[in-house]
């Protein structure tokens, strides 16, 4: 008897250590599957969740509209190219491609605006982030936008850009006179004499 007592509570044991493994289900340990995910640390995307120190990345427009949502609000979603052809757009401009050397060069796959907390607009959009870069750094454009790892966000306002401070985006410029106060942190982007930081200047 104590012998079938003893196998029945090894059983047990194991059955739950079994349970314990699969419990899990995929997700990260926040509970989060898919949406926005962060670099892992080799540029390779996890899944949702909590971040690992890297950028956060997208999939689609509606990955970007539903993190930034999280920290503020983007409302009444519409693709770039209509919004400038409406009449918010004379009062209201939305980001676009600095110059005329198009999306392609640019690396921008889609664009779209909504409207934050503050009824301005913000502009989002899918990029080729390396492409990107390259054509900012090449345009002399002396502004930035926030990034993730293959998206922009360029906030309608300051306060949409306080907002996001928190949100895990950074700050990208190509100026080759940046500077920013102590304090801040700096570090390189994909191409040389572009720079990332959580120094939300312009913005």
């Amino acid at each position: 008897m104590r012998l079938q007592r003893a196998l029945a509570v090894g059983a047990l044991l194991v059955m739950s250590a079994s349970v314990a493994a699969c419990g899990n289900d995929g997700k990260d340990g926040s509970g989060a599957i898919g949406g926005i995910g962060n670099s892992d640390g080799d540029g390779k995307a996890s899944g949702g969740g909590a971040a690992k120190g890297g950028l956060p990345s997208a999939s689609s427009i509606a990955d970007i509209s539903d993190y930034l949502n999280q920290h503020g609000a983007c409302l009444d979603l519409q693709p770039g190219d209509e919004y400038d052809a409406g009449s918010l757009a004379g009062h209201d401009p939305a980001w676009d491609i600095p110059d005329d050397r198009g999306a392609a060069v640019w690396g921008v796959r889609e664009r779209y605006v909504c409207r934050d907390n503050y009824d301005d607009s913000t502009t989002l959009a899918l990029v080729d982030m390396k492409k990107f870069q390259g054509a900012l750094k090449t345009s002399g454009v002396t502004s930035g936008v926030l990034v993730g790892q293959d998206f922009l966000v360029v906030p309608g306002g300051s306060e949409t850009a306080q907002d996001l401070k928190t949100s895990g985006l950074k700050y990208l410029t190509c100026d080759p006179k940046f500077t920013m106060p102590s304090g801040y942190k700096k570090e390189p982007a994909l191409v040389d004499g572009c720079v990332l930081t959580n120094y939300f200047r312009h913005l």
